[in-house]
């Protein structure tokens, strides 16, 4: 064959990508990183050129059916990124490249069947299926003929159509996900003056109202608003329009959840030990990265904010990311303060149609600043400068699904490859991060906290040998705590228990077990933790997380003989610490035949509130 060839990536588990013709009609169009709609056996998919110089394949190749973009879809710096990741992370091109783009961006054609009346119908699925297509108007798409005869469709179909019977049509798949729209009104020409308005309004003064008011409101303005707002009827709007004063045109209207959201101003002044980072950070060379350590209350943010602003300042732009989508409120808070609509929100939780207005505020350069959770990485910031990692040592930064990335590490190649800079930022970094920071990263520190606060005191209290309340139960209630939480009730304060939440105390008895030191540990070696007693069981039992089966709760300790004194019941039942203090609240417990939720890599924690305000 001749011509040229371009290989598309489709939205699929593939290990390859596919060969397609490029006409020369779509010829400009066809480039790296656009979208294009290419026919898939019976189907049409879009999907992302990763090569358009590809070399003729020796079987025919199909040709590609449209490039629905202007520009790539997918930036040069993205698609290098997307290649690493599928290489580095063993996931396939096209799926890697479809996490990067908003989901109403991937469309797929939809195959209609229609029935062409008087036609002669064979027998057998045939003409079941025409049967069905009659009860329902003569016409439905091919995938739902098939889910409702619960049978393959696509032989018989291709009976019909020989003999006539039935026609098939694709309809292509939808190429954007649809912007909204509104309707605005605007003053068309040169303002009249006051005494060609004398002659054009005679007689009619709404229509003199409302121009005057446009006029008052820079020149144009919603619809909406004219008539539900200013109280003028469509008629009068209408009316300017036909006489040529007014012209009716649609605007696209912005789907912002964080629109009008509180924004929070930036403090005047850094510290010294702020203003110190802040030149560190913007030391940094081109796809260098440095790891700010500083202790919670430091102002990290302050430092994000004006490296951000700096970057903003020589004409690039900038990603922020956070761990969890719970925190992006008040991040978008901060930096719309710094920023104000510069700043774009990005994560899983908006829909389809909020991500796509604001992945095309960024990819047209309208807006610099990308927030958001994990996958805000890949958001198309123009001419990017600096990516941030707030919290860069949480585990929400490990993608769970294919492609199963990790934020850091592809916030780290996407910085050496666009040429940006890199700031990870934590209280606690992460091993590999501090690792990396004796290595290729600058470590910045921030060893106090804003105004001099001190850090909150901490005391370990070893329950082997500390006074304990009495008339707890198996529960170890040291009087170090209880005095504790006895003064923040007498403040009017709130105090915040953690706790296991699915299982009981590692041993039977805690305070027996506190003062030996022993733990019944499995054959595995892994530690057993006592449970619940199953429901009908009157007996509770102890079990290794790593390696089950589960053996009888131990009546003697291992280490010193001391009597367990194990119970049925768990002790958050059998023993409610302090019961009689004022202001005491706790989470009810749960059932008994509950089974364990807890194991090596997570565990859930139980909240008990003390308030003295309920």
């Amino acid at each position: 064959m001749t011509g040229r060839f371009a290989q598309v990536a489709l939205p699929l588990p593939l290990a390859s990508s596919y060969t397609y013709r490029i006409p020369e009609t779509l010829g400009d169009r066809v480039v790296p990183g656009a979208r294009v709609v290419v026919p898939v056996r019976r189907r049409e998919l879009i999907g992302i050129v990763v090569d358009a110089e590809a070399d003729a394949p020796e079987a025919e190749a199909r040709d590609v059916l449209a490039a629905p973009d202007g520009e790539p879809a997918i930036p040069s710096g993205l698609l290098e990124t997307a290649r690493w990741i599928a290489g580095y992370y063993g996931a396939p091109l096209g799926l890697t490249l479809k996490s990067m783009l908003p989901g109403g961006m991937w469309g797929e054609s939809r195959v209609v069947v229609s029935v062409v009346a008087g036609a002669r119908v064979p027998g057998g699925v045939a003409g079941e299926i025409v049967a069905w297509l009659e009860r329902r108007g003569g016409e439905a798409a091919v995938s739902v003929v098939a889910r409702a005869l619960k049978r393959p469709v696509w032989d018989a179909l291709d009976r019909l159509v020989r003999v006539g019977a039935v026609t098939l049509q694709v309809e292509p798949p939808d190429t954007e996900a649809a912007a909204v729209t509104e309707r605005v009104a605007t003053l068309a020409g040169d303002p009249a003056t006051l005494l060609e308005r004398d002659d054009l309004f005679k007689r009619r003064p709404k229509q003199r109202r409302l121009y005057e008011a446009l006029e008052h409101l820079g020149g144009s303005a919603l619809v909406r608003h004219v008539i539900a707002q200013l109280g003028f009827t469509p008629g009068v709007l209408r009316a300017l329009a036909l006489r040529g004063l007014v012209r009716i045109g649609q605007a696209e209207r912005l789907r912002d959840p964080f629109a009008g959201f509180p924004a929070v101003p930036p403090p005047a002044r850094l510290t010294g030990d702020q203003e110190a980072a802040l030149a560190a950070v913007q030391g940094l060379g081109p796809g260098e990265g440095a790891v700010l350590f500083g202790v919670t209350g430091s102002g990290k943010t302050l430092v994000y904010l004006e490296a951000v602003r700096r970057v903003l300042a020589s004409g690039r732009g900038a990603i922020v990311l956070v761990p969890e989508i719970g925190l992006t409120p008040q991040t978008v808070s901060r930096f719309r303060g710094a920023f104000g609509d510069q700043v774009a929100v990005l994560h899983s939780a908006l829909s389809d149609g909020e991500r796509a207005d604001a992945w095309r505020l960024l990819r047209r350069g309208e807006r610099r600043v990308a927030v958001g959770a994990r996958s805000a990485i890949f958001a198309p910031v123009r001419d990017l400068g600096m990516i941030v990692l707030d919290e860069e040592h949480e585990a929400s930064y490990k993608n769970g699904e294919t492609p199963r990335y990790h934020a850091r590490e592809v916030a780290a190649v996407r910085a050496r490859i666009e040429g940006a800079s890199l700031v990870l930022g934590s209280a606690t970094p992460s091993l590999e991060t501090m690792v990396l920071a004796q290595r290729r990263l600058r470590l910045l520190r921030l060893p106090e906290r804003i105004g001099a606060r001190p850090l909150p005191p901490v005391e370990l209290v070893d329950l082997r040998v500390a006074p304990t309340v009495s008339g707890t139960g198996a529960v170890a209630w040291s009087e170090a705590l209880d005095a504790a939480i006895v003064a923040t009730l007498a403040r009017k304060e709130q105090a915040l228990l953690l706790l296991t939440g699915a299982v009981t105390p590692p041993s039977c008895n805690a305070r027996t077990a506190a003062r030996c030191g022993s733990v019944r540990a499995a054959a595995s070696r892994s530690p057993c933790t006592r449970h619940r007693p199953a429901s009908g069981a009157t007996t509770a039992g102890t079990r290794s997380h790593c390696r089950p089966p589960a053996a009888p709760a131990p009546t003697r300790c291992s280490g010193c003989a001391a009597s367990a004194r194990s119970s049925s019941s768990d002790c958050w039942r059998s023993a409610t610490p302090r019961p009689a203090l004022p202001g005491w609240i706790s989470t009810p417990p749960a059932p008994s035949g509950r089974t364990s939720g807890s194991s090596r890599r997570s565990n859930r924690a139980t909240w008990i509130c003390c308030s003295a305000r309920r």
